[in-house]
């Protein structure tokens, strides 16, 4: 029974068009991709081109692997291990390579930086940072590597400890005004914009700046939900704040805005989970692995950000009357036997029972579909437009 409730968890609904194009409005799109090999969370990941490499991570075990994912295919294979297995790791890209620097394992804390080449599938070692660390984060301007935050054993540290590639060698920065873990950072222009994270008994909404260029720190607008163990990926101008750990596991996204210092709620993930990874291939966040309640998951979501067209696989959008959009799930199961499906409000939308959806009003409605014995509930978010 707990494996057919776990199977279950990591189903997506996935959306297919039967006539008309459906479109869905900036920066609100989600989509389902091909499941992870094996459920992961506290890893890290990098994209190089059009593939994204996770790397580490826990499970069941503390993992060395490499996984990597193909963005055009859709597809999973393996990289060489690490050296290290380690999680509660960070992981920047410079060139066609990935630093993993980091951690925690059996062991212990990690300060071993390692470096694998994606080009040739090797690894190599770096100069160790300064301080064993986990729980860290780190972000990459002008091809130096800023390692900010995390936990140590003396506690949560605000250091900010500089990797140069080049010459295999540790600097220091400015510390950062709030020391905290498990936290997250993304980089918009040349500045380091770190988020959120945790301090003893709390979680936290804070934004601080930090520009590498003249080693200072500035504050900028807390989150509005406080949380730690989140993700973050910046596109265009714009950082997108992914779930996390507040009071619970979280599907929320706010999405800051650097040049005005404001926050904006963004369309929540199709699965609430924290201890998440993300990167960016093209203008497409790519949410990979974490946990909640039932523990690690599987699956890879994806955020499409700038197109506005969207031809299938759409987890939230947007229709003009009398249009109409097939659903089905990921594992394309028989819906009429497996599923009941189900609508929040059949003036502005309706479902029957193999799932398709027909525009029938102006106005916003939900659409839903559960197993028979209601162990797994999923659904999306239909706004419906005038058409023309």
């Amino acid at each position: 029974m707990k494996q057919f409730i776990a199977i279950f968890m990591t189903l997506c609904l996935m959306l297919a068009i039967s006539s008309n194009n459906v479109w869905a409005s900036e920066e609100y799109i989600w989509r389902g991709e091909t499941i992870m090999p094996k459920a992961m969370n506290f890893g890290g990941s990098c994209a190089v081109k059009d593939k994204i490499y996770l790397i580490g991570g826990f499970s069941s075990v503390i993992d060395d692997a490499v996984r990597i994912y193909d963005t055009k295919t859709n597809t999973w294979t393996k990289g060489k291990s690490m050296p290290t297995a380690r999680y509660h790791l960070t992981a920047s890209v410079v060139g066609d390579k990935i630093y993993v620097i980091g951690g925690i394992n059996s062991a212990g804390y990690v300060n071993t930086v390692e470096i694998y080449d994606t080009q040739t599938d090797t690894w190599t070692t770096g100069k160790s940072i300064p301080t064993a660390i986990f729980g860290l984060t780190s972000s990459v301007v002008g091809n130096k590597i800023y390692v900010i935050g995390g936990g140590s054993s003396t506690g949560y540290v605000n250091t900010v400890e500089i990797y140069d590639p080049k010459t295999d060698m540790w600097t220091k920065g400015k510390s950062m005004p709030t020391a905290r873990g498990h936290l997250t950072s993304s980089v918009v222009g040349d500045k380091i914009y770190v988020i959120g994270g945790y301090i003893p008994e709390a979680a936290l909404n804070t934004v601080e700046i930090y520009n590498p260029k003249t080693d200072t720190w500035a504050t900028g607008k807390p989150m509005s939900t406080a949380r730690r163990y989140l993700t973050s990926s910046a596109v265009g101008n714009k950082i997108y704040a992914i779930g996390g750990y507040g009071s619970e596991v979280l599907n929320t996204v706010e999405i800051y805005d650097p040049e005005t210092d404001t926050w904006a709620t963004g369309n929540s993930m199709p699965i609430a989970k924290c201890n998440l990874t993300s990167s960016v291939v093209g203008s497409k966040i790519y949410v990979i692995g974490g946990s909640n309640a039932s523990g690690s998951v599987f699956t890879i979501e994806s955020l499409q950000v700038e197109s506005t067209e969207i031809n299938n696989l759409l987890l939230s959008v947007l229709l003009k009357v009398t249009e109409t959009v097939q659903c089905s799930t990921s594992y394309n199961l028989d819906n009429t036997k497996h599923y009941i499906w189900s609508s929040s409000d059949d003036d502005i939308a309706t479902v029957d029972a193999k799932g398709k959806v027909t525009a029938v009003s102006e106005g916003k409605a939900d659409i839903y579909v559960q197993n028979t014995d209601a162990s797994f509930k999923e659904h999306i978010s239909i706004k419906v437009i005038k058409g023309n």
